[in-house]
C-alpha cells in the first residue's frame, strides 16, 4: 500500500520537475492524463489504507463473516485501481516525453523571414491539399506573428479530412526549416497544440503515427513546392498582407507555364 502511494506520487512529482525544469513550451496532453492518472493511484492508494483499517476492524468486531469477506475482495479492487492508475500514468508519461522530444523547440521572437516562410508554408500546402486560402498575413496582432486562413473548414471526424488539416497545419514549421532561419526551433508552437487535439480527439491510438506522417508529408510537400513558397514569402515580406483569395492564387501558382523547382534542383 505504502508502497503504491509512494510509486504514483513520486512519478507524478518527477514527471512535474522534468517538464517544469525546461523553458516555456506547449504540454502535450498526455502530460495532464499522466498526472491525472497518477493522482488517481495515489487516491485509490489511500483508499487502500482506509479500506484494510476497515476489513480489519470488522473482522475484530465481527469476526470472519460473509459480509467481511465482502470488504475483504473490495480491497483487491482498491488495489487494482492504485495498481492501473499507476500503470496508465507510466505510459502516458512515455507518450508525453516522446512526444515531447518530436516537437521543435519554441524560439524567440521571429525574424520577418521566418515569418513569411511559416505563413507562406501554410499557404502553398493548403493550395496543395485542395483548399483555398482566403488571407496570408504577416501582421503582428498581440501575440500572433501571422495567420494563413483557407476554406472551406475540414470535418476533422472524417479521416481523410483531418490528415489534410494536419498536413496544412505541420507545413508552417516544414516551410520554416526549409528557410534555413528555423535553428531547430519554431516561434509557433499553436499548429502541433491543433493537430495533437485534433489526434487525442478522433484518433488517440494512432497519433504517434499520424504526427509522424503529417510531418513527413508536409515537408515533402514544401520541398516540391521550394519556389512558390519563396515566392509568396518574399511577397508577404513587402507587403505584410495579402487578402484577396484570387491574387493570393495567382501568385503561388506564378505565371502561366510556370513550374516549381524542388529544393535542391540542379538543370545540370
Amino acid at each position: 500500500m505504502k508502497s503504491l502511494l509512494w510509486l504514483n506520487g513520486g512519478s507524478a512529482a518527477a514527471l512535474l520537475t522534468l517538464f517544469g525544469g525546461t523553458r516555456p513550451r506547449l504540454v502535450t496532453p498526455y502530460f495532464g492524463y499522466s498526472i491525472a492518472s497518477f493522482a488517481v493511484g495515489a487516491a485509490f492508494s489511500v483508499g487502500l489504507f482506509v479500506w484494510a483499517y476497515a476489513t480489519q476492524l470488522h473482522y475484530g468486531n465481527k469476526g470472519i463473516t460473509k459480509t467481511g469477506q465482502w470488504i475483504h475482495s473490495g480491497g483487491y479492487i482498491v488495489l487494482l485501481g492504485a495498481l492501473g492508475g499507476f500503470l496508465c500514468g507510466l505510459r502516458l508519461a512515455y507518450d508525453a516525453i516522446m512526444a515531447e522530444r518530436r516537437r521543435p523547440m519554441i524560439g524567440s521572437t521571429p525574424t520577418p523571414r521566418q515569418t513569411a516562410w511559416h505563413e507562406a508554408g501554410h499557404a502553398v500546402v493548403a493550395w496543395d491539399q485542395g483548399f483555398t486560402v482566403t488571407l496570408v498575413s504577416i501582421r503582428r496582432i498581440g501575440d500572433s506573428y501571422g495567420c494563413c486562413q483557407h476554406t472551406p473548414a475540414a470535418d476533422c471526424a472524417i479521416q481523410s479530412e483531418c490528415e489534410r488539416e494536419n498536413i496544412v497545419a505541420m507545413a508552417g514549421w516544414a516551410a520554416e526549416l526549409a528557410s534555413g532561419e528555423a535553428n531547430g526551433e519554431t516561434y509557433d508552437s499553436s499548429d502541433l497544440s491543433w493537430v495533437l487535439s485534433g489526434l487525442h480527439q478522433h484518433a488517440p491510438s494512432r497519433i504517434d503515427i499520424e504526427l509522424g506522417w503529417s510531418e513527413s508529408e508536409a515537408q515533402r510537400i514544401v520541398s516540391a513546392n521550394f519556389d512558390r513558397i519563396e515566392r509568396l514569402a518574399i511577397e508577404l515580406i513587402h507587403r505584410v498582407e495579402l487578402p484577396n483569395a484570387s491574387e493570393i492564387l495567382k501568385l503561388i501558382e506564378g505565371p502561366p507555364g510556370t513550374a516549381s523547382r524542388p529544393r535542391g534542383y540542379d538543370p545540370r
